[in-house]
């Protein structure tokens, strides 16, 4: 059998040259490989055999250039087939076989086709090692009618009888319809392959740099190469699945074989038998620098002179054709003026595009099938609602469409071959857009918006019920959650949500209902005639001139304006007068700017007049949906406010997750995460409840990530959260610098002291990246909140006097105090530790903690300070000895998770009793951390409270467990009845190891029994601890659950202080508890 196949060479400079079919009685398949880019033969080699990677060829877009063929490869030393050429590679131990006729060049590294020579420049590159033969071609030689272009709407190709397509299918000869271009008279035509030019179909153009909107109906390759139907089976060499369908990708018009762009790769594509290929096709608006030129194919002929131009780019022509391809040019610009628009809807378009964006045919106008409407022509006249093309009849609608022929889609937008009509910036001032309100409803990608108060087909809880001053109204796109710019759920069911194509201008946005200050670039009428100059008096004279008019933005432009606010909105003198009207209205989205304010209640301030005996406190609130379980969480509160009724609720820090510079007054970026805050329903909720506040900050909501004295908005960030927690202007915490402060609650003969710290203003650097190092000089509070700090636990009261000890302190911490300093602290560069003076202090500091053997974790802390940590336990040692207070716990956030601390601060070695450091004192902590917001991985923290047991079951329950521990392959996490009698299991005796080895290891025989629920044990009562649902590693520490919050109960007829950890999550469940006595001995 015989076959045949195209061969073709790509112009450089508008010269064609061809490619000669010759027989194959192998049946084999010519493949080409465009060399643009490529410089390794072995490469080409190599993916000419197994195929080219789909994951990452796509991705690199090739250059048009002149084509190297190539036939098959066979392995090194094998024979090729009869009539065949074999030409050896060094490179990767393969032989090419070429067509008889094909030249193999010296030196056996590659090969030319037919009337090809080989370029022996050393120089050459490799898509210039093969040129055209010049001298064995014959002037009068014509190309085969091959040369049209293989998939070329409306064109057959010779093939010969008996051949194959590339597909193996046996097909008959035919003659291509393009093969005779000769009139009646023998004279070549206008159209012969000799010189043609093809013009660009309006069909067939796409106007985006990706292709993604081209919907024409190229289905071959740029290597000639059939393309797949988009839903077709498996491939039959490669059997993987194709990625892209219609399923997957429905708005993408993956129709039929055609070439499409759905996912986003650079430019159109198809899926092959053998892998997939990029595909040239007509794209760029008509007039653009981007659009495909007319090509005009020749042969080589010596240039008479002449040029032509085409789309403004002059091309050389031969004499004898020039007047014909005049006359096609000319046919080329009329039929590209006949469809354009030049309004903005597209109006006015009334070419012959009848297919949807999605590739749908158009239903006729006139049709009432499949699906019955108004838009008639009788009823609309002049619309030119004619055949089945696509409209916007009236401009009722953004920009061209039609009625679908498919029965489930009643209509959709087309893409019309009209200029691109950029539309004007809308309003919004801010980078992610949270203030637009304009009325953009369509994504990125084309897919419309679902309605914000639908739950259809894509369920949410961004609705306008719990996001009330974020604009979502209808199905526009908006930003109420701080994302990086607005956007939208989708009404594709399988796209929940895409950002939008918004523009934003701050000039184009109002504070005037009248538009008086609207400073946009809208500069057409509402009836689409362009507007005229301001400063210009014809076609119309007018005395609205800049000069007149020095502030009301007129000076050398034609944009709408309303110059001294004397007309309902913006207008413009039109730029003719074809209507009889002077002047019009324009279409101006202006939208009066949204203030950053909040309708909801201001917080409720504490009075040191009632006394709070139910605390609540928590930290790190996420509204990100990306976090965790991010987002609004009603649950949350509702537990606050219905379950545990506190009497004050403390914000412990990153009680919004700024991260901004942008923190000034107005629609700041950090008030808007503040008024989002506010406005969240749950909240809300909480803020009407009237429950008194207190509150710090953390870095998050102190400006950025690891936050410190060298943050330069600190100031502002300040004023921001005191405006937020609604502390009146004449406030003294707005007159100091940070935003420490304190409050003594007194009632019954009861006091409780809360103190507020700042850990973020006066902070030092902890690493060099966060600022200049200070060494042992480092600081968490700063020498000025150190003074008022020791006033405030040192001067409380004056025993000597007969004051009594406050029986409660709290104080409050963003970030955890207890844990221990991490491991290997001058390895991980902490600053702490930066010289050898400053790093033999600070371990002078962690030796008299008794910690040398104790390590935390890699997190904000005190413990990154050590010296700061001691000076800091050393004072509550002192306030508590010298009967300030009678009990003194810490509260902490920022660790995304929650946990109970216990820490003994031991004597200080030869301490006299007058110092009050001669004694230990016993301290506590309750960390809570994470409203839907969680840390799962394990900590380090040997001061976690953990399980109070006995030796051997003896009853005296005065050791502590060690969790985890091992026993062979099995890990225990909590107390266990493993190895256990019946009876013992039936008696509920849960037991632990008291003792690990290095590795994590029960040491064998030292074992206890676990307290139970209510047991006395050496700090007070054992509590309720979690189980492995809410823990990672220890039943004290509580990070899995979604969200968390601390409570303290504090009784004191009965002498308790409860500490529970709560997760809401689990119906008002309380994960983790402790029981300490308030007084030490009975008062």
């Amino acid at each position: 059998e015989m076959t045949m196949k195209l061969l073709s060479l790509l112009a450089l400079l508008l010269v064609v040259t061809t490619a000669v079919v010759a027989a194959n009685p192998d049946n084999n398949v010519i493949q080409s490989v465009e060399l643009g880019h490529v410089d390794n033969e072995a490469m080409i080699l190599a993916d000419l055999e197994r195929g080219a990677n789909e994951d990452t060829e796509r991705q690199q877009v090739t250059n048009d250039a002149p084509l190297v063929y190539y036939d098959s490869l066979i392995e090194l030393g094998a024979t090729c087939p009869a009539g065949k050429t074999c030409c050896k590679n060094k490179h990767d131990q393969l032989s090419v076989c070429m067509y008889e006729g094909g030249v193999c060049c010296p030196g056996v590294e590659w090969c030319c086709p037919q009337h090809h020579t080989c370029n022996l420049s050393p120089t050459a590159e490799w898509n210039k090692r093969c040129v055209l033969d010049t001298s064995q071609q014959s002037p009068e030689v014509k190309p085969h009618a091959s040369e049209t272009r293989l998939g070329e709407p409306g064109t057959k190709h010779a093939v010969p009888e008996g051949g194959h397509r590339d597909d193996g299918a046996t097909v008959k000869s035919k003659e291509t319809d393009a093969a005779d271009h000769h009139d009646n008279n023998g004279n070549e035509s206008p159209q012969s392959p000799q010189h043609r030019i093809e013009q660009p179909n309006p069909h067939e153009l796409c106007y985006t740099d990706d292709q993604h909107d081209y919907r024409g109906t190229v289905n071959v390759t740029r290597r000639g190469k059939p393309c797949m139907n988009w839903g077709g089976d498996l491939r039959r060499k490669t059997k993987r699945k194709m990625k892209a369908t219609p399923d997957k990708y429905p708005h993408a018009g993956l129709v039929r074989n055609y070439c499409r762009n759905p996912d986003g790769s650079p430019k159109a594509w198809c899926y092959t038998e053998t892998s997939w290929g990029l595909c040239d096709v007509p794209c760029g608006a008509p007039n653009s620098p981007d659009a495909k030129k007319p090509k005009i194919r020749h042969q080589h002929k010596p240039s008479t002179g002449k040029t032509l131009d085409v789309f403004g780019v002059k091309h050389e022509v031969e004499a004898h054709h020039e007047h014909a391809a005049r006359q096609q040019a000319h046919a080329v610009k009329k039929q590209q003026s006949t469809c354009l628009c030049k309004r903005e809807d597209q109006s006015d378009y009334r070419g012959k595009l009848a297919i949807t964006v999605s590739g749908r045919t158009c239903q006729a106008w006139s049709d009432d099938f499949p699906h019955k409407h108004d838009h008639k022509t009788h009823a609309y006249a002049g619309e030119g609602l004619e055949a089945n093309y696509c409209r916007n009849p009236a401009g009722e609608r953004e920009r061209a469409w039609c009625y679908t022929t498919d029965a489930n889609v009643t209509w959709e937008y087309c893409y019309v071959p009209c200029p691109h009509h950029e539309k004007p910036a809308e309003c919004c001032r801010q980078p992610d857009q949270f203030d637009y309100r304009g009325t953009v409803s369509t994504t990125i990608n084309g897919r419309t918006c679902q309605r914000w108060d639908a739950q259809v087909p894509h369920e949410h809880k961004r609705d306008p019920a719990n996001f009330p001053l974020s604009g979502l109204d209808n199905n526009y796109c908006r930003n109420p959650d701080g994302n990086k710019r607005a956007w939208c759920y989708t009404t594709d069911p399988l796209k929940k949500w895409e950002y939008c194509n918004v523009k934003c201008n701050p000039a184009a946005c109002c504070d005037e209902p009248n538009q008086s200050d609207y400073r946009g670039t809208v500069s057409v009428a509402e009836s689409g005639i362009a507007c005229q100059q301001w400063d210009r008096q014809s076609p119309h004279k007018h005395t609205y001139t800049p000069h007149n008019y020095p502030h009301d933005g007129l000076a050398g432009h034609n944009h709408c304006r309303n110059p001294g606010g004397e007309r309902e909105r913006a207008w413009c003198f039109l730029a003719t007068n074809v209507t009889g009207r002077e002047w019009d209205y324009c279409k101006v989205d202006c939208a009066v700017r949204q203030p950053c304010i909040s309708d909801a209640p201001a917080h409720t301030l504490p009075s040191e007049s009632h006394l709070p005996v139910t605390i609540a406190f928590a930290s790190c609130m996420n509204f990100n949906p990306a976090w965790n379980h991010g987002g609004p969480d009603p649950t949350f509160w509702n537990s606050v406010i219905s379950e545990s009724r506190p009497d004050m609720f403390v914000w412990m820090g990153d009680n919004i997750y700024a991260d901004t510079e942008d923190n000034g007054p107005g629609c700041s970026q950090m008030n808007r995460r503040y008024v989002r805050l506010k406005n969240d329903a749950g909240y809300r909720t909480f803020l009407e409840a009237k429950i008194p506040v207190m509150a710090t900050y953390d870095d998050h909501d102190f400006g950025m990530n690891q936050a410190n004295k060298y943050y330069k908005r600190k100031d502002a960030s300040q004023t921001r959260h005191l405006d937020f927690f609604d502390e009146p202007q004449d406030s003294w915490r707005r007159q100091q610098k940070g935003i420490y402060y304190s409050k003594t609650f007194a009632e019954y003969g009861k006091r409780v002291k809360v103190i507020m710290l700042d850990v973020r203003y006066f902070r030092s650097a902890t690493y060099p990246v966060y600022g200049e190092c200070e060494g042992h000089s480092s600081s968490t509070l700063g020498e000025e909140q150190w003074r008022w700090l020791e006033h405030e636990m040192l001067e409380a009261v004056n025993p000597a006097s007969g004051g009594k000890p406050i029986d409660v302190l709290i104080i409050t911490s963003a970030i955890q105090v207890l844990p221990p300093t991490r491991e290997n602290p001058e390895a991980n560069r902490m600053c702490a530790f930066n010289d050898t003076g400053s790093a033999r202090m600070a371990h002078a500091a962690i030796e008299e903690l008794e910690e040398t053997t104790s390590f935390g974790w890699d997190t904000e802390g005190w413990s990154e300070f050590p010296v700061e940590r001691l000076r800091l336990l050393r004072l509550c040692q002192r306030a508590k000895l010298s009967g300030q207070f009678h009990r003194i716990v810490f509260i902490s956030g920022d660790v995304h998770s929650g946990e109970i601390s216990r820490k003994v601060v031991p004597a200080r070695p030869g301490a006299p009793p007058a110092s009050f450091e001669h004694k230990p004192v016993e301290l506590w902590e309750m960390t809570a951390s994470g409203i839907r917001n969680r840390y799962i991985d394990d900590a380090k923290n040997p001061n976690r409270l953990s399980i109070a047991a006995d030796l051997h079951g003896n009853g005296k329950f005065e050791h502590e467990c060690v969790f985890p521990f091992r026993i062979g392959k099995a890990v225990f996490k909590n107390c266990t009845m493993a190895g256990r009698s019946k009876a013992q299991k039936k008696a509920g005796q849960y037991w632990c190891s008291l003792q690990t080895d290095d590795k994590g290891h029960h040491v064998k025989g030292r074992w206890g029994l676990c307290a139970p629920e209510g047991a006395k044990v050496p700090w007070g009562t054992q509590g309720r601890v979690a189980n492995t649902h809410v823990f990672s590693h220890h039943p004290y520490r509580i990070n899995s659950a979604t969200s968390n919050y601390g409570l303290f109960r504090i009784d004191f007829a009965n002498n308790r202080l409860s500490m529970h950890i709560v997760t809401p999550e689990q119906g008002q469940r309380i994960a983790a508890e402790a029981h300490i006595p308030i007084y030490e001995q009975q008062h």
